[in-house]
């Protein structure tokens, strides 16, 4: 009879920490994914265990929001006992500090993204003579599931644009006007399926 490796039972936990880990990473993704508007554009990037809490997962996402753009990587931790903690949640720092321990003053050990923002140098002072431009006055807003201002969507066109505009600019746009264009874009998008199905013709 062959004797065991001695090494074989240490190999054999590692590949079962590994699993572990893979398993509670995707569970992390799937999470985020859950909280998105457009869950199948959710990229993912340095999503592992926490280094002092392994149950823990940190990492960053990136997903299209309701204009159809990207919206640059945030951080995010996820844990089965927490849920997800995004950066705009008060449970934030709490994570932080969870995820790479705590010194004596109760700041990270080892700053996290969003720490070494936070300890980044003060911007270069604005000259006087520089002037911003102005802030968009009205704020771009959906009905139900109707965005005038979602260019991704196939069927934006015809009115969504003076919709999106007219919102951008402040002017008053009810809900009556919103769900016209929410007809309107169910219009081409039945005209498309039906041009779509019948390969063009009639």
């Amino acid at each position: 009879m062959k004797r065991i490796s001695s090494g074989l039972p240490a190999l054999i936990a590692l590949c079962c920490l590994a699993t572990a880990c893979n398993r509670q990473v995707s569970e992390a993704e799937d999470a985020v994914r859950y909280l998105m508007k457009d869950p199948d554009s959710a990229r993912f990037r340095e999503v592992s265990a926490c280094p002092d809490d392994p149950t823990l997962i940190r990492g960053e996402y990136n997903a299209r929001n309701g204009y159809g753009a990207y919206a640059g990587f945030q951080p995010f931790y996820h844990a089965a006992d927490t849920g997800v903690v995004l950066l705009a949640d008060e449970q934030f720092g709490e994570m932080t500090g969870r995820c790479y321990g705590t010194d004596a003053a109760g700041d990270p050990a080892i700053a996290s993204p969003v720490d070494a923002a936070r300890l980044a140098p003060d911007p270069l002072p604005i000259p006087a003579d520089y002037e911003a431009a102005p802030e968009p006055q009205g704020t771009p807003r959906c009905l139900g599931d109707y965005c005038p201002c979602d260019t991704a969507d196939p069927d934006y066109g015809g009115a969504d644009e003076t919709i999106c505009a007219d919102m951008k600019l402040g002017r008053e746009v009810d809900d009556t006007i919103l769900s016209a264009g929410a007809t309107m874009r169910d219009v081409r998008r039945q005209i498309r399926t039906f041009d779509g199905e019948s390969g063009g013709g009639f």
